[in-house]
């Protein structure tokens, strides 16, 4: 946590260990939700932070909703990974609902088929191919880089996957701060559950909105699953998809860890 108050699922990613002992630098890497409902004390904490690059990774339909509010002198990158929000994050709390059927799996299966395109839809390997042009690009000490989506969970979740096997991590690492969402979210998380409660939601429901809301290990180990299966693995689909080889993986831990 940055200081600001009014950004969902809010943080900075620093601090974490990779296998080599090196940690990632402060004041570099932040990531979180919408920047729509930021107030004027939290673009100055961004500007403070030397927030440069301002990635928003959702669609046209989710931007024209709640557009960005970005500090003055930063750069605002639109990198859409979808054409429209797979997640549903962008749906309302009755939206949700509406669109639930009495399986129970809904929810989680539609995470499911997210991740399967965040992995294998050609947009999506493009916006990430963008993303590490741009960590590439944040090389100075007085500059920071945010990645974002609607809610910070998947689409922003996977870019930090992405990254923190880059940078070295191992995997109850880049766990940990993918599940961090589930409690850097609570707020969020509780206002959509306790809406589906108002509305007479059943059981069902409630699961489905639960699992389209949250993070789940399921998620993370799908994707990583489905890169085993078509690619051989995350290091070959960071090199072959991505494009991210040895020498922009040295440079990038050259400019994020310390």
């Amino acid at each position: 946590m940055i200081g600001v108050k009014n950004g969902s699922n809010f943080r900075e990613l620093t601090g974490y260990k990779n296998k080599d002992g090196l940690t990632i630098k402060p004041n570099k890497l932040l990531r979180s939700g919408h920047l729509g409902d930021l107030s004027d004390a939290d673009i100055q904490v961004l500007k403070d932070h030397g927030l440069t690059y301002d990635m928003d990774f959702r669609s046209q339909e989710e931007i024209k909703a709640v557009p960005d509010r970005v500090p003055e002198g930063a750069q605002y990158v639109w990198n859409p990974v979808f054409s429209q929000d797979l997640t549903d994050n962008s749906k309302s709390a009755t939206e949700l609902a509406d669109e639930t059927t009495d399986d129970p799996k809904f929810g989680f299966n539609r995470m499911i088929y997210a991740y399967h395109d965040i992995i294998l839809g050609e947009k999506a390997q493009k916006a990430y191919r963008k993303f590490f042009d741009y960590l590439l690009k944040n090389d100075q000490d007085n500059e920071a880089l945010l990645f974002h989506c609607t809610a910070g969970k998947d689409r922003t979740g996977m870019a930090g996957v992405f990254l923190m096997h880059a940078l070295g991590m191992n995997y109850e690492t880049i766990k940990e701060d993918y599940l961090l969402t589930n409690q850097a979210s609570k707020p969020y998380i509780d206002n959509r559950l306790g809406l589906v409660e108002e509305k007479g939601g059943d059981p069902v429901t409630y699961q489905a909105v639960k699992d389209l809301v949250s993070v789940q290990e399921g998620y993370i180990n799908y994707a990583l699953e489905l890169m085993d299966k078509d690619f051989g693995g995350i290091d070959n689909y960071l090199k072959d998809i991505l494009g991210v080889t040895d020498d922009k993986i040295k440079k990038l831990r050259e400019i994020y860890l310390h």
